[in-house]
């Protein structure tokens, strides 16, 4: 952009600074095919009257919880206007009071609380001036209330600097707002300001920073906490402070001066629960993530083949945006974008082109926007859409084939509707708004939307009740048998509107349609043999003939253990058990109940399945229970003293238990097993020469004192 005297007019704001490979650079990304789990490409927008020449464009610098964006854009003239972006894609333009001699001025959101008041600064080209004519630009503050107030104001700045400042970068959701303003000319130092919503400024100076250091607030949250970061001799911190005014340092583990001469820790974002994220250096100049809880605990994270991660904003829910590198086959790094979901699951994204910039903050439901520059220097927005959420619907019941009118946000690109899983004929109205038709097949439950950035559910509030049409039959159901867990399907008719369905009377809590005529229900715990039923709005119907559920091991706890140890075996149909083996190796047990056994792991107990032996047939485990040893093995004796490949030899010694391997001479036994644990049967491996017997458990290794003769 240009002012009419020909001089560029700067960015007052870096919206967001990230770390990328150890040196602190404004957030421009260069993309290129992003990891796996990416999300699909983003969507761009531009406010209505911006330029499209060069120094020209839209500017997307902050968005809130509910997704509402706000920027500034140039026009054909040059002129600098803010703008506000609804979520349902319309703008509100607005212009910042004249600066000191009447000279237009350029609002720069940095910052939209949820109820969509904005902070920023007022970029006055002639702030300092007394000379109308002259350039000696500098910054105001500004608040921007949602009915469309605005109010301008200053910090204690000395306005006979060149380029006064003062930079509000963050307002809470009682209008305070928090920044730095300029204690000496051209912007080299500053101090840190709260400005209340009665006008109130106090200031306050970072403990371990001095003015030169530019202590810099990010964000403050209801409660009045306010975290920041500043870099002291080239090293970063973060900090919080306290209402009271109290300062805890914020320093992630493993934070380090790096090999270039920079690093530490950087706090870049803060959400309403204290949650914090940024970034830090390590001592090989290598860029890692991190969130801190307000507990104090910190979580590190980098995006799975990256080369540096850097955490910039962080919502409600936890998830993190960012930004992370990758290495190139010709040397360069390129960069995209990240969310981290708070269980530590990442989605990538990359911009419209090679490079971009991220906006301040990240809504509720993961929306993220930035701006970008195209090859003619017009610089444009973009927004990734967050995942779809559903307020309400109506009606609130129906039949099949009833229309329902869903009401959310965030619908645009829906792939998919919904009802308790059953998918729905349904068309996009627009972005807050999906007409869909109750499917044959669907029953009571929540409905859902899915877009390429995610599934919304409407799991609060009053389910959709599906109406039945008439009482159901049950023809047939397949397989006839089967174990706690397994998926029995069932045929038949008037499935829609299903309410239940139980195995012998015990109620199934996984169900779910996939027409009128077919239905499906995993077999419930506890469930014993006896007919199906199944209940609709209108009625029920019963099977004529009987599932058989069949005994089945579905756990165990522990996992391992030494000779000894209880392990608890869960599953069904244990009544009337009659044995139990740990690998071939017989235990004592006690049947608990028809669903649970205690037994004891036995000596001489090798790695593998659990097996229980029932009436019914022998049941396995679908996963290995390990023995640990009490202590290295011993051998005592082995017989016979020789044999032929495929011979067994029986060895007497003690902990056996926990055996993992046995060899003769170097070569490895491919089949040995034991009877208890001072026995141990091998069998001789073809290749094996004549030598000794070599017997390794969990707790160490041993060999024979004599060598076996291999004939």
């Amino acid at each position: 952009m240009k002012e009419r005297n020909g001089k560029n007019r700067p960015h007052v704001f870096v919206v967001g600074v990230i770390l990328l490979l150890g040196v602190f650079v404004c957030p421009v990304f260069v993309s290129s095919p992003a990891l796996a789990q990416s999300s699909p490409p983003v969507i761009t927008f531009d406010a209505p009257g911006a330029g499209t020449t060069r120094g020209q464009g839209t500017w997307a610098t902050a968005i809130n919880a509910g997704g509402v964006i706000a920027g500034y854009y140039a026009d054909s003239g040059g002129a600098c206007h803010g703008f506000v972006r609804n979520t349902d894609g319309t703008y509100i333009s607005f212009d910042t009071p004249l600066g000191t001699h009447g000279a237009p001025t350029c609002p720069q959101p940095s910052s939209i609380n949820a109820a969509g008041a904005i902070t920023g600064g007022e970029y006055d080209r002639s702030f300092a001036c007394a000379d109308p004519d002259a350039f000696c630009a500098g910054t105001h503050g500004f608040i921007r209330m949602p009915d469309g107030t605005i109010t301008v104001f200053d910090g204690p700045v000395n306005p006979s600097f060149e380029h006064p400042g003062t930079f509000p970068m963050g307002i809470n959701s009682t209008n305070t707002v928090v920044g730095q303003y300029m204690t000496c000319d051209q912007g080299q130092c500053s101090t840190s300001f709260v400005r209340t919503p009665d006008g109130t400024f106090s200031t306050f100076d970072t403990p371990g920073a001095t003015p030169y250091d530019e202590p810099r607030p990010v964000g403050i949250i209801t409660s009045g906490t306010i975290a920041g970061t500043f870099a002291h001799s080239n090293l970063g911190h973060g900090y919080l402070r306290a209402p009271d005014g109290a300062f805890i340092a914020v320093d992630a583990p493993g934070a380090a001066l790096g090999a270039n001469g920079s690093g530490g820790t950087s706090l870049s974002g803060i959400n309403s629960t204290g949650e914090v994220t940024g970034y830090f250096t390590d001592a090989n100049s290598v860029v890692h993530g991190y969130v801190r809880a307000p507990d104090g605990t910190f979580t590190t994270f980098d995006v799975p083949g990256s080369a540096s991660t850097g955490g910039a904003s962080i919502n409600d829910r936890g998830t993190v945006v960012g930004t992370y590198a990758t290495t190139t086959p010709s040397g360069p790094y390129n960069f995209h974008g990240f969310l981290r979901a708070a269980d530590g699951t990442f989605t990538t994204f990359d911009g419209p082109v090679q490079s971009f910039a991220l906006s301040s903050g990240i809504s509720s439901s993961n929306e993220v926007a930035g701006y970008y520059t195209d090859a003619n220097s017009v610089t444009h927005s973009f927004l990734r859409p967050g995942t779809p959420g559903i307020s309400s619907f109506t009606p609130n019941n129906g039949a099949a084939a009833t229309t329902v009118t869903i009401t959310g946000a965030n619908f645009t690109g829906a792939t998919r509707v919904a009802f308790n899983r059953v998918a729905a004929n349904f068309s996009v109205d627009s972005d807050t708004q999906i007409t869909a038709t109750v499917p044959a097949g669907a029953t009571t439950g929540s409905l859902s939307v899915t877009t390429p950035w995610g599934t919304g559910w409407s799991f609060s509030g009053t389910p959709f009740t599906v109406d039945s049409e008439g009482t159901p039959t049950i023809t047939s159901f397949s397989p006839a048998s089967g174990s706690t867990g397994w998926t029995v399907a069932l045929t038949g008719t008037n499935f829609t509107g299903t309410t239940g369905v139980s195995f012998n009377g015990t109620p199934a809590t996984t169900m779910w349609a996939t027409s009128d005529t077919q239905f499906n229900a995993k077999v419930p715990s506890g469930a014993t043999s006896g007919p199906i039923t199944l209940t609709n709005s209108l009625g029920s119907a019963v099977s004529a003939s009987s599932f058989t559920v069949t005994p089945h091991i579905s756990s165990f706890t522990p996992t391992s253990g030494t000779m000894g140890t209880t392990v608890t075996i869960t599953g069904t149909s244990f009544t009337g058990a009659t044995a139990v083996t740990f690998f071939r190796v017989p235990a004592n047990f006690t049947v608990v109940s028809d669903t649970q056994i205690t037994a004891t792991v036995p000596g001489g107990a090798l790695s593998g399945w659990i097996s229980v032996k029932t009436a019914n047939g022998t049941l396995w485990s679908s996963s290995n229970f390990t023995p640990t040893s009490a202590g290295a093995p011993t051998i005592s004796s082995f017989s016979p003293g020789s044999g032929t490949a495929g011979a067994t030899i029986t060895l007497t010694g003690t902990n056996f238990t926990g055996t993992t391997g046995v060899s003769i001479n170097g070569t490895a036994a491919t089949t040995f097993w034991a009877t208890s644990d001072t026995q141990l049967n091998v069998k001789i491996p073809s290749g094996a020469t004549s030598g000794p017997i070599t017997v390794t458990n969990t707790a160490g290794t041993t060999s024979s004192a004599s060598s076996l003769t291999v004939h």
